[in-house]
């Protein structure tokens, strides 16, 4: 949800969203919402239910039936541009007959691999095969990954994606809300003593998300830093599992998981963090990531896409090339003394603020440009552009991540 929110900032009441909608609001119908002072149009296929373990159904799949059993609802609003995020929407929306389609990929993987049903790794290839087929039909494929893992995707497509067609189109941060703050206050405010030495990681707790291997550096790391703490700052499927390994490990009392918390907890937590910590086994390009460095803090990650743009070794953080708990531990501790991390982060933060978003995004997308007379960048992002007549993106995703 939160590159929706970004998009909601940028274009304001000029963009129609589609998705889950929040326990006990409508769905099936398009109904107005506010998001940052802006009305906007919103279509809840279906109510977001958090649930611990896996669904009966996969939450991909019940999106994907959910898309095409309100297709013609969807439609009524008159949308003529299409921005997809997620696989299965662009599977579900064949035939929809949109002006101009532009897909935005989180990540270059495969979205099956490692998929927590058998059925679903088992149909990983076909599954990848079709949405390759469907790509090529779409007018604008951004992807928030570096240029390593969009060559990979390209190799993996055969021949049938052109590497040209695909623009690289970073992850953004909102600066107004990720900006540093007053280390004492944060800490405060999640409660954290001003004495613990405190790392913190934010996002899915899930497999993918190396939550294991995080500990297994933590525990390394406490060795020599008795007063530290690590804080895993979000929800996931693998909740119950994390918080069932921190019990057995006896450290119930220097390592946390929050659950959900909202944008500006999660900006909190960054600030009153000494340093973040990334684990994971790949990714797209790290909202995580972005937003640590908006708040001025080192890093130290393992290799995700977009690391080696955002973590400049030795300057403003780490990153491990190897998946090795004791290097990482090491990185950690060497991490706290890098006197400028806070000055290199915060001007690498620039490259990915949502204030240019709007004219980097028309800029990629044509079919957009062509409806703006120009494209306003402001200070306040939720300025939306000039007026777009007749038009309304929509914006299909699974969930927040």
């Amino acid at each position: 949800m939160t590159s929706a929110m970004n998009f909601m900032r940028a274009f304001g009441d000029k963009v129609g969203l589609v998705g889950y909608s929040r326990r006990g609001e409508p769905t099936g119908r398009w109904v107005r919402k506010r998001f940052g002072g802006a009305e906007y149009w919103f279509f809840g296929v279906a109510a977001h239910r958090s649930e611990a373990g896996r669904p009966l159904i996969p939450r991909r799949l019940s999106f994907f039936l959910s898309l095409r059993k309100h297709r013609d609802a969807i439609l009524s609003l008159g949308c003529r541009r299409v921005l997809m995020q997620a696989p299965e929407s662009l599977l579900a929306g064949r035939g929809w007959n949109w002006e101009s389609i532009c897909y935005r990929m989180a990540g270059t993987s495969n979205a099956l691999d490692g998929c927590r049903y058998f059925i679903g790794r088992a149909l990983a290839r076909v599954f990848e095969s079709q949405f390759i087929d469907r790509l090529r039909n779409v007018d604008t494929i951004l992807a928030s990954a570096d240029s390593e893992s969009i060559d990979r995707f390209v190799r993996r497509a055969g021949g049938r994606i052109e590497p040209e067609r695909i623009v690289a189109f970073p992850t953004r941060v909102d600066t107004s809300h990720f900006r540093p703050m007053p280390r004492g206050e944060s800490r405060a405010a999640i409660g954290v003593a001003e004495t613990a030495l405190l790392a913190v990681t934010v996002g899915r707790i899930a497999r993918p998300k190396g939550w294991r291997f995080l500990l297994d550096s933590f525990q390394r790391f406490q060795a020599g830093h008795s007063h530290a703490m690590l804080i895993f700052v979000g929800d996931g499927e693998d909740r119950g599992c994390l918080e069932a390994e921190i019990g057995s490990r006896n450290l119930g009392d220097s390592a946390f998981v929050t659950g959900a918390v909202p944008r500006p907890k999660v900006a909190e937590y960054l600030n009153a963090a000494d340093l973040v910590v990334i684990g994971s086994e790949g990714e797209g390009w790290s909202l995580a990531m972005t937003e640590a460095l908006a708040s001025g803090k080192p890093l130290v990650s393992t290799v995700v896409s977009g690391a080696s743009a955002m973590v400049l070794n030795g300057q403003n953080g780490f990153i491990l090339e190897r998946r090795d708990p004791d290097e990482f531990a090491r990185a950690m501790g060497a991490a706290l003394f890098l006197d400028r991390a806070a000055e290199v982060s915060l001007a690498l933060a620039q490259n990915y603020s949502v204030s240019t978003l709007a004219r980097d995004l028309c800029a990629a997308w044509p079919a957009l440009a062509a409806s703006y007379a120009h494209v306003q960048v402001a200070d306040q992002v939720a300025d939306s552009p000039t007026p777009l007549t007749d038009m309304a993106g929509a914006d299909f995703q699974v969930g927040s991540d």
